[in-house]
């Protein structure tokens, strides 16, 4: 998407300077290069005002610490000499939303619409935001995961810790936001683990949070090896998480060992009967994400993962992600090594119409009769060895009946049964119309 908006861009007008920036940006510089006339490698706070100083004094581009120009990048100078970070993320103002000053233009009417809240955040059926409000409240992860970038990350910039916000920072974000949009019902804290944070850093973030009166419900994300029952129960006890989410990935111990995750089978399971335990009271459906499509993995990986999940504690919800190669990991190198990567899969991997398939190498049958068993073995109660012939005889739900079953388990925590019937049929009817008008549609334009 990137690449089309700056060539539109340069055919409309073709004097402007396009920099660009961001995690793709740094990992693959020479690639963001061929669209853009200057790349940001790294963060960009410090080095980006500088940009635009020199850009407005006519002065010289090919030096500014983090910035290289087209030709101009050189992995030496990205990791010796800059780029500079911001160290204390409080020096960073709290975003503006700029209701008042920004503008969508509506095709349908042939005119510019003012942003007001409802575009900032679609509203459901209820009047409630769609989506969560992405709060960042760190940088950093103290992890190690060979699939992630974060590592690369550390090493570019220099910085090992962990960098926080103070909670006097964050909550002038959020009263600014309530402000602004009073349909938000969910925050999301998007740090990579939040139970990262020290026991004091979390007590200091609740009681901000409860004595400015925020009001708002948020959740968050943690691995099992910063989990620890006395720092989840300080966030609990606030009686404002909405869920808690912790990554899982795979069952097996070698896939894990690939990863470079420490954790086993035996810790997890401890971990989410202790998570469910002391959430189940509240209402809070815990969240467990698994890898699939991982090119190493053997039949047997596929089983234990299959055996991890029938084991875990219900109810919870399950995220599945397909195995992304991103330039720069650790796991991208290897694959290359071994063969499994090249530039045809690689670019295959950020296909819209590959991944709503979740047909990114060719993975074929089996990678979807796995995909819907695990989300048939996360809703349903279902014992292993009834897992394990399904999986040999390659029979599972469709895919329309996982989905489906899995709306219904997620939304009867919301609303009675009755409702939630409804809401999936409703959803499935309306979804089924749709196709059939787009190919009406495309047979009669």
């Amino acid at each position: 998407m990137v690449r089309q908006v700056c060539q539109a861009i340069k055919e409309t007008y073709p004097e402007k300077i396009i920099l660009s920036g961001g995690i793709h940006s740094t990992l693959r510089p020479e690639e963001t290069l061929e669209f853009s006339d200057y790349v940001c490698v790294g963060e960009g706070e410090i080095n980006l005002p500088v940009f635009i100083d020199t850009v407005e004094s006519n002065g010289a581009l090919d030096d500014i610490p983090g910035i290289f120009p087209k030709g101009g990048y050189n992995t030496a100078r990205s990791f010796s000499g800059a780029p500079k970070v911001i160290d204390n993320l409080d020096d960073n103002p709290v975003a503006e939303l700029f209701f008042d000053r920004t503008f969508v233009y509506s095709p349908s009417s042939k005119t510019w619409i003012k942003r007001g809240p409802s575009l900032f955040m679609p509203e459901d059926d209820d009047g409630n935001a769609r989506h969560s409000f992405y709060l960042f409240p760190d940088r950093g992860c103290a992890q190690k995961c060979t699939y992630c970038v974060r590592p690369l990350m550390r090493e570019i910039i220099n910085i090992k810790k962990i960098r926080k916000r103070s909670p006097e920072h964050i909550i002038k974000e959020l009263v600014a936001l309530k402000k602004e949009v009073d349909n938000i019902k969910i925050v999301t804290i998007f740090s990579d683990d939040f139970l990262a944070w020290k026991t004091s850093e979390l007590e200091s973030f609740v009681k901000a949070y409860t004595e400015a009166k925020v009001d708002i419900p948020f959740k968050f994300i943690f691995s099992p090896q910063t989990y620890k029952k006395y720092k989840m129960d300080v966030l609990l006890k606030s009686n404002l998480v909405a869920s808690v989410g912790m990554g899982i990935q795979t069952g097996s111990d070698k896939i894990r060992k690939i990863y470079e995750r420490r954790e086993n089978s035996e810790q997890v399971l401890k971990i989410t009967h202790e998570i469910l335990h002391n959430v189940e009271a509240k209402n809070i459906v815990p969240v467990y994400d698994f890898i699939i499509d991982c090119p190493w993995e053997t039949e047997e990986d596929l089983l234990a993962t299959l055996k991890l999940v029938a084991g875990l504690p219900k109810p919870f919800f399950i995220n599945i992600a397909t195995l992304t190669f991103f330039p720069g990991t650790r796991l991208y190198d290897m694959a290359l090594e071994e063969g499994l990567l090249d530039e045809k899969i690689y670019h295959k991997q950020f296909d819209m119409r590959e991944y709503q398939g979740r047909k990114i190498r060719n993975s074929g049958k089996d990678s979807g009769v796995f995909h819907r068993l695990l989300l048939l073995a996360s809703v349903v109660p279902i014992p292993y060895p009834l897992l394990y012939l399904f999986w040999k005889l390659r029979i599972a739900p469709s895919q329309k009946l996982a989905d489906s079953v899995r709306a219904f388990a997620t939304d009867v925590k919301k609303r009675t049964w009755h409702e939630a019937i409804y809401r999936v049929l409703r959803y499935r009817v309306t979804n089924h119309a749709g196709k059939l008008l787009k190919g009406r549609r495309a047979a009669f334009p």
